[in-house]
């Protein structure tokens, strides 16, 4: 029985990564990490439309871990992958951010650095907070107001601080970039620029109504 189930789970994943827009950045670059994901691995999200991807293309085995926050905070990714690296300094630790929960506390890079945490943080650099835009989209066509994001350069910030910084800007670029960035060593940032206007199937992500 397990074994069906997890065959069926398999399935169902390796579907869904096929059906990945061939122009979509952060589909492309979740795929990608999913593929290097140990089995008892430790991933953290962060909140926003990004985590979409990461939700419908990533399949856990029982020992790995997922944090994320259960009321929408945003915030929480950069926080929870520290502190998943500190107690499981073995494990892999992938933390998935949108570029404004970054901007909110991605400071703590400097303690990244500091204690030399072997983490690794994917942001979606969209220059939006996509979650709040979408809303706005629907309820308020043509009326999008304090969504617009001015954002650094998020790879060249991470190496200021002495972590290592890696640009995604086309789908192509994304399986190399990834497998490289991954298997570096300590603190590394992988910065991926997408769209907001490339999405999942909205049905996917958006509310009803």
């Amino acid at each position: 029985m397990d074994r069906s189930l997890g065959e069926s789970r398999e399935a169902v994943h390796a579907w869904l990564q096929q059906r990945i827009p061939g122009a979509d950045v952060l589909g492309h670059a979740v795929a990608a990490v999913a593929k290097l994901f140990s089995a008892d691995g430790i991933v953290t999200t962060d909140s926003g439309d990004f985590a979409a991807w990461v939700d419908r293309i990533f399949c856990f085995q029982r020992s790995a871990r997922l944090l994320g926050s259960a009321c929408g905070a945003m915030g929480s990714g950069v926080p929870s992958a520290l502190s998943a690296g500190l107690r499981y300094p073995d494990r892999q630790v992938i933390a998935f951010c949108g570029d404004g929960g970054f901007l909110m506390i991605g400071n703590e890079l400097a303690t990244a650095v500091a204690r030399r945490l072997n983490i690794k943080i994917v942001i979606s650099n969209n220059q939006s907070y996509g979650t709040i835009r979408s809303h706005q989209e629907r309820a308020f066509p043509k009326r999008l107001w304090g969504t617009d994001l001015s954002n650094p350069d998020f790879a060249a910030l991470a190496r200021a601080f002495g972590a290592q910084g890696y640009t995604i800007t086309n789908a192509a670029q994304a399986a190399e970039v990834v497998a490289e960035a991954i298997s570096a060593n300590g603190p590394v940032v992988i910065e991926l620029r997408s769209d907001v206007r490339q999405t999942i199937d909205r049905s996917l992500v958006a509310a009803p109504g």
